[in-house]
């Protein structure tokens, strides 16, 4: 058994292990053990071929591959555990000699902790910075950690400010055409984030939930003169109201005068 380091750039190593061949003889028969029952062949049970019978058939290299994985999985640990540097990653494996009979030999190249050598520090002065911190700067990096742990809330009662969350329709036109890519509903577009067109964002800010809503909140004078006209309507109502009913007393008056006149010559016909 032997084992040789190789050290090279970049805090990598190379270790070249090598394998007695009695070892890997070894390793062959545990192979043949594992795999005999994957052999079928005339005159034998199954998992009763012999191994050389096998070998003869197939050639020595069908237990290679399970055999080198059983030697390096053995002696990879067993070989560096006691060497005088630091292993720090999985090993890349490379076999260079594989044969039955013969030593086997493969290499490991890992990467090792770097040697580190301490200049003169002690007694280094280092002038100290002075830092300013600012009022503004407490308060931007608080609204800072504000916005990273929010949580978000439908809000209905007010209209929409800069940096809130808000969830819009739109189509976008081009002299007069809709241009594609420019639709899409319900989009949601933090406002201030500066994700469409320069002012875009701007005139969404103090609009309100709704279309009917954002008008009324616009033009403030709207609700009183429709309530203004509502009462002159009433007005008017009642006005007419009164004419017609003047108006049918007289002519009820009209027609009880007319009847009046009308009877005494009735009488005198008769």
């Amino acid at each position: 058994m032997s084992l040789s380091v190789e050290k090279l750039e970049h805090s990598m190593a190379k270790l070249t292990i090598e394998v007695p061949a009695e070892e890997f003889e070894k390793a062959l028969t545990e192979a043949y053990k594992k795999q005999k029952g994957k052999f079928n062949v005339p005159g034998f049970r199954k998992g009763k071929v012999p191994q050389s019978f096998i070998e003869k058939m197939y050639g020595p290299e069908v237990f290679y591959e399970e055999a080198a994985n059983h030697v390096i999985n053995e002696f990879y640990p067993k070989e560096t555990a006691d060497i005088d540097i630091e292993i720090a990653s999985r090993p890349t494996i490379d076999v260079t000699q594989i044969e039955k009979g013969k030593n086997f030999i493969f290499t490991a190249e890992v990467a090792v902790k770097p040697e580190v050598t301490l200049g003169e520090y002690k007694g280094v002065e280092v002038p100290a910075v002075a830092v300013e911190v600012t009022d503004d700067d407490v308060m931007a990096e608080i609204l800072n950690e504000q916005k990273k742990n929010a949580s978000k809330k439908s809000v209905t009662d007010r209209a929409a400010q800069m940096d809130d969350e808000i969830t819009l329709d739109f189509e976008g036109f081009v002299d007069g055409e809709a241009f594609e890519g420019g639709k899409a509903e319900n989009y949601k577009l933090v406002l201030g984030s500066h994700s469409f067109i320069d002012t875009f964002e701007d005139q969404l800010a103090g609009k309100n939930n709704g279309k009917l809503m954002d008008r009324l909140k616009q033009h403030k004078w709207i609700p009183l003169v429709v309530i203004i006209v509502l009462a002159l309507a009433m007005i008017a109502i009642q006005y007419f109201m009164l004419d017609v009913l003047q108006y049918t007393r007289q002519m009820a008056e009209q027609q009880k005068e007319g009847f009046i006149n009308i009877y005494p010559i009735i009488n005198n016909l008769l």
